[in-house]
């Protein structure tokens, strides 16, 4: 009977102990890969998941085309992954957009076109879309001037920490 709870008990450790991992996913595994700089097995463990469709992941394989991290550096590569995440409403890659048109990196530079997915992002709460909206209120770009909607965007980016551009 001890030596039958043992091996329970044995078989239910080794069982958690794979849970644990597996229940991470690859999109966290890809992550934790990412931060350690080994940008092969994250594009490896997100790729597929980009393909299948999911937006988190369409979205940092987009990343990883636009600073060339473990791909060639590709910004038409980027844009395509960031679109196909930001059609879906997340707002990372909808934010993503608005930095290639404001600064023109695989699409041609369009202000209006960049506000656009600023605004869908900021709209969300991302405090860094709110940020650059509001800088694009205030200079009149993409937008007509307007310093009651930039000091809004502002106030909403400040209220979450966030005090100056991101790029």
């Amino acid at each position: 009977m001890g030596h039958t709870i043992g091996r329970v008990i044995a078989v239910l450790l080794l069982v958690l102990g794979f849970a644990a991992p597996a229940a991470a996913g690859p999109l966290q595994e890809a992550l934790a890969a990412y931060n350690r700089g080994d940008y092969a097995m994250a594009e490896r463990l997100w790729r597929p998941l980009a393909e299948q469709g999911d937006a988190e992941a369409q979205n940092n394989l987009g990343g990883m085309y636009y600073n060339g991290e473990g791909v060639p550096q590709d910004d038409a590569e980027a844009v395509k992954w960031y679109r196909k995440a930001a059609d879906q409403g997340f707002r990372g890659a909808q934010y993503n957009l608005g930095i290639v048109y404001e600064h023109g990196r695989g699409v041609p530079q369009d202000d209006a076109e960049a506000v656009k997915w600023y605004k869908l992002a900021a709209e969300k709460g991302l405090a860094d879309a709110q940020s650059n909206l509001a800088i694009m209120y205030e200079h009149g770009r993409g937008v007509p001037q307007n310093d009651a909607e930039a000091v809004k965007w502002y106030r909403l980016a400040a209220e979450q920490g966030r005090s100056r551009r991101s790029k």
